[in-house]
């Protein structure tokens, strides 16, 4: 996708501004992946291209094959209910069908999500925010309410509901992150969400709630806007969490799961979470909220680093559906340690995979 998209904000930080959540920051997406060589010495290699299945604690874990021609990484924010899975890779766009296995290539839309009528929402190849049919017509739109830094849309639309509205966030001039609905069936930009520093608008629910990241006393935090337009935020309340960096991706239709991810003690590594919605309790501040983990490591059942470094893997549970199954990504990363490399600046990155996790 045009700047970002993988580890900048599969970190969640524009996720730049994730700028490095671990200097390796997943891959920025300018079409193509480039690896972030913020580093003196990065090794980029991919791993086998056959699907592999295997099971963690409560989930059984599918890695898809990566789409012809892709050598270092997908991403993907959404699917739908009947099993398509959309995303975009080094190799381009595609569509992957859970239930035959079979990739389809999209060469006219850079595709982030999907929902249950086959709209599309993500950006076009000219680099703005925009939405797909399932006719293949494509609708660009802008937020023109909001003084933009740097290029419109740089950041892709990240949801849509079943009524075609559409969620998504841009960073203007003065370094506010600003959150946005987008209502495709009007053509307007309906709602605009910000606190006075950040606000990243991630799922949406037919009903109009959505979740996201925002900020709280200089803290990251997940957060939750009901239907009502009441704002909820929490903190994942897990024992390896880093205070401060909790991160909302998905939310089911109906609304009583979300996903996401929160950076974890001792390495920064990123772990997926479950979490019931009804758990978020009103409050002045953000809830220590209890999740269910969804951690994978390693990603890919081969991955070897070599003798003497330590292995690293990053889990991003991106969306989820109704009945608990999540689509998302996770990514090796071999690292030379905190004894020769203290700063993460001696990194091996492995192929950065889209996975679909099953509840068991």
């Amino acid at each position: 996708m045009k700047n970002e998209i993988l580890k900048r904000d599969y970190k969640d930080d524009h996720s730049t501004s994730c700028h490095k959540d671990r200097v390796y920051n997943f891959l920025k997406l300018s079409r193509k992946f480039l690896v972030i060589l913020l580093l003196p010495i990065v090794m980029l290699f991919s791993l086998p291209a056959s699907a592999d299945s295997y099971s963690i604690p409560g989930y059984h874990v599918q890695l898809l094959p990566p789409p012809p021609g892709s050598t270092e990484g997908t991403q993907t924010f959404g699917f739908n209910n009947k099993g398509i899975i959309v995303g975009d890779s080094d190799a381009g766009s595609w569509l992957y069908d859970m239930k035959t296995g079979a990739y389809t290539t999209i060469d006219d839309f850079q595709p982030l999500t999907i929902n249950n009528n086959g709209l599309m929402a993500g950006a076009s190849l000219a680099g703005n925010c925009a939405i797909r049919n399932r006719n293949g017509v494509i609708t660009e739109f802008s937020t023109p309410s909001l003084d933009v830094a740097g290029e419109p849309c740089e950041f892709g639309a990240r949801a849509v509901n079943e009524n075609g509205k559409v969620t998504g966030f841009e960073i203007l001039t003065d370094g506010t992150w600003f959150g946005y609905v987008y209502d495709s069936k009007k053509g307007i930009t309906e709602e605009y969400l910000a606190n006075p520093v950040r606000t990243i608008a991630q799922g949406i629910t037919s009903g109009g709630a959505i979740v996201g990241t925002t900020a709280v006393d200089g803290e990251r935090v997940a957060f939750l806007r009901d239907k009502d337009g009441s704002l909820k935020t929490f903190l994942v309340n897990e024992p390896d969490a880093i205070p401060g960096r909790s991160n909302a991706r998905g939310i089911s239709e109906n609304g009583k799961l979300i996903s996401g991810f929160y950076n974890s003690f001792p390495d920064f590594e990123a772990v997926g979470f479950v979490a019931e919605s009804s758990g978020i309790s009103d409050g002045p501040g953000p809830v220590n909220l209890d999740v269910t983990v969804l951690e994978i490591g390693p990603c890919h059942p081969d991955s070897s680093p070599p003798p003497g470094w330590f292995l690293l893997t990053d889990t991003f549970a991106q969306a989820i559906r109704n009945d608990g199954v999540i689509v998302g990504g996770c990514g090796d990363v071999y690292w030379e340690g905190p004894a020769a490399d203290p700063t993460f600046e001696n990194l091996i990155l492995t192929y950065d995979y889209t996975f679909i996790a099953t509840p068991e």
